[in-house]
């Protein structure tokens, strides 16, 4: 986000680190150095998820300004969440494209307003859901919406607390979907005080990344569980100009749909299978390019198995698949069948490059019953000329039949979208001694003072 949110970021979730780097060297910091950063004695804890699974997102404002929404989705991304407005004052006019954006692509939404506790919260609630009519509206499969608690502007405790919870429950009653509470640890020990603990949580905290096993701070007084943890503000991701705030979701894309379902009204979460026959079709067979999908509505966000039989027809003797998956992106999947992610793509072997014709079939495997079912268009024929200059570009085994994935797509080789990732390091010497206490103190007084509007 913007660079007065990192740095309100920072002062919050390192002030403690910044202490404990004075006493280490030996510095003597002013009485209420912790308390005017808004950390203190404050007791918080650490707590993981509890799926074992994490899904990637991010949220942008603003300060990313134009996003490629493909490349993001490209790039792994699942969910996303938007800034409609920093109070009543601030209006972020890249919402509606953002909006409309991640819709097109496939990407799970979700809108925040950054909440300014001294203004009227009814005001700026509704100064938001006019922002999300005009973008389209809000859908049953979007995200709740987010109150994003990170600043006081000078209101109590109680002030801050009446006020979110009116802007709360004002946006519940409108769209019917129970809001989510952004905030940071020591900010919600020091001023939600557990007032909001019924409302799902999405933290705040930048430290080890969930993919080497790190676990966010929660408040000791409030929450035991959270839902989405923003790891860092510092994420590079294709189609983003700059650094990006990244998060994950605990659980898989089935447990986030689950979880709009459970948190909006009038909906269940999703049905168990019920038995439903995988659909597909293989739409063109080229010899650089086998294309087509398939789809399992009893398990719409897992990839559809398919076996590929060249000549010999499934069950028939002699009969050898080649088993790839339907997992390649494809938008115009994502309108069609509600998922992008059930393309085919294949490449025809070297072995069938001979210049004769061929067949080839192209059967769907059912993922909870186990049976079989062709895809529409499988027995095409196909002949295809020996490469030219002794061979060309080929799956590794040469397309031979392995059990395994002799295809291309996003699990072979990687995705060529993403961007190289990288971190940055400071140059030149690291003061010491009475330089060093001094460079520390400057560091956290400077971060104290810098507050974002």
């Amino acid at each position: 986000m913007k660079y007065r949110r990192i740095r309100s970021h920072a002062t919050r979730l390192s002030a403690a680190s910044l202490a404990l780097a004075l006493a280490a060297a030996g510095c003597g910091a002013p009485d209420d150095f912790g308390e005017a950063l808004g950390v203190s004695e404050l007791a918080v804890k650490k707590v993981c998820g509890t799926s074992g699974k994490t899904l990637k997102g991010i949220d942008v404002s603003k300060w990313q300004a134009t996003i490629d929404w493909a490349k993001v989705a490209g790039d792994g991304v699942k969910f996303a969440i938007a800034r409609a407005s920093h109070g009543l004052n601030f209006d972020d006019a890249y919402f509606t494209a953002n909006w409309q954006g991640m819709k097109a692509n496939g990407i799970v939404r979700g809108v925040y307003q950054f909440f300014a506790p001294t203004q009227d919260p009814i005001k700026q609630a509704d100064f938001m859901l006019q922002k999300l009519a005009d973008a389209g509206g809000l859908e049953a499969g979007d995200l709740p919406p987010v109150l994003d608690l990170e600043v006081t502007d000078g209101a109590t405790p109680a002030a801050l607390q009446a006020a979110a919870l009116a802007w709360l429950q004002h946006v519940e009653a409108k769209t019917g979907k129970t809001p989510i509470i952004y905030t940071a640890a020591y900010f919600a020990q020091s001023n939600i005080q557990g007032a909001l603990k019924s409302y799902p949580l999405w933290i705040a905290n930048y430290t080890t990344p969930p993919s080497e096993g790190g676990c966010p701070l929660l408040p000791d007084n409030s929450w035991t569980r959270w839902d989405m943890w923003q790891w860092s503000s510092k994420g590079a991701i294709a189609g983003v100009n700059g650094d990006c705030d990244v998060n994950v979701f605990d659980g898989d894309l089935a447990d986030l749909q689950a979880f709009i379902a459970a948190n909006t009204k009038g909906t269940t979460p999703p049905p168990p299978p019920t038995g439903n026959a995988p659909s597909g079709a293989l739409e063109s067979v080229q010899c650089d390019a086998v294309t087509g999908w398939a789809f399992d509505a009893d398990t719409p966000n897992q990839p559809v198995s398919i076996e590929l039989y060249v000549d010999v027809a499934p069950g028939q003797p002699g009969a050898t698949p080649i088993v790839v998956a339907a997992d390649v992106r494809r938008n115009d999947l994502c309108t069609s069948l509600g998922a992008c992610e059930h393309g085919l793509s294949w490449i025809i072997p070297r072995a069938y490059r001979d210049g004769v014709g061929h067949t080839l079939h192209a059967v769907a495997l059912d993922t909870t019953a186990g049976t079989r079912h062709p895809l529409t268009g499988s027995g095409a024929a196909f002949t295809c000329s020996a490469p030219q200059g002794g061979g060309d570009a080929q799956p590794s085994g040469d397309g031979q039949p392995t059990g395994g994935d002799a295809g291309v797509g996003p699990g072979a080789g990687g995705d060529g979208a993403v961007e190289a990732r990288g971190g940055c390091a400071a140059a030149g010497a690291i003061p010491s001694g009475a330089d060093l206490c001094a460079w520390l103190l400057l560091l956290g007084l400077f971060a104290w003072r810098s507050r974002r509007r």
